[in-house]
This record gives structure tokens, C-alpha cells and sequence, in this order.
């Protein structure tokens, strides 16, 4: 989303707002998408191997989205008494996406879906088609 890609961008510009700026867009990221999450880790990667924040007022900065996921969980979880939603979104969410059938059920619509549904062998067809004619 729009948040994410602020965050990333922020990341990425060397100045001197950059890390409360990311903390700031990376916490409305995370609180705005689930799928944002991901994003964090990610980041803390590309420090890591990046080796310029080595500094703790950087990993600070990096680690802050963190704080208000906390308590929106802690939160959540006061008010409602379950961590993710209630029992019937855990247990289809979670519990039955674990279930061996629809596992299976998701791996051929995947497979349904790339080759027949979205027409993307089409592509992947053509270019092989032009490889082999160009021996």
C-alpha cells in the first residue's frame, strides 16, 4: 500500500529526517495492512547486510513500528479476548487452510489459474517457441 511504499522510500533517501519518517510511515503501514508486517523484517535484513546502522538511534527508529502493533494487539486482544479475530475466523483462517483436501483444492486452482485461467502459458509458450527458433 501507500504506506508501505512511503516507508521504503524514506528508507532508501539518505537524510537526516529519514529514520522518524520511516517510523512513522512503517506504524501506519503495519496498522493499516496485515500484509505490512512483512515489511519489517525485511528492513531489519537490509540494515543488517547494509552495515550503515550500526548506530542505535537507527536500529531505534527501525525497531519503533513495532511499538504500536504491540499495543493495538495488547489491545485488541483486552477488548475481545482472542488474539486474531474470533474462533470462527481462527479456525478458518488458520486451522482448516491446514487441512491436507484443501491444500490440495489450492494447488490445482493455482495450477488452473496460471495455465489455463490467466492464459500466462501463452507467454511462457511464445518464449520458448522463439528460443527453439532462434538454434
Amino acid at each position: 500500500g501507500l504506506f508501505t511504499t512511503l516507508a521504503v522510500l524514506t528508507l532508501l533517501r539518505r537524510s537526516r529526517s529519514a529514520g522518524p519518517t520511516f517510523a512513522l510511515t512503517a506504524s501506519l503501514a503495519v496498522l493499516s495492512k496485515e500484509t505490512a508486517v512483512v515489511l519489517l523484517p525485511v528492513v531489519w535484513a537490509f540494515a543488517w547486510f547494509r552495515r550503515k546502522e550500526r548506530q542505535a538511534v537507527a536500529w531505534v527508529w527501525l525497531v519503533f513500528p513495532l511499538l504500536p502493533l504491540l499495543a493495538w494487539t495488547a489491545y485488541y486482544h483486552h477488548v475481545t479476548g482472542y488474539w486474531t479475530g474470533n474462533r470462527a475466523y481462527l479456525d478458518y483462517n488458520l486451522y482448516s487452510a491446514l487441512h491436507p483436501i484443501r491444500i490440495f483444492l489450492s494447488l490445482l486452482r493455482r495450477l488452473y489459474q496460471f495455465f489455463i485461467g490467466g492464459f500466462n502459458w501463452l507467454l511462457v509458450a511464445g518464449a520458448m517457441l522463439g528460443i527453439w527458433c532462434r538454434r
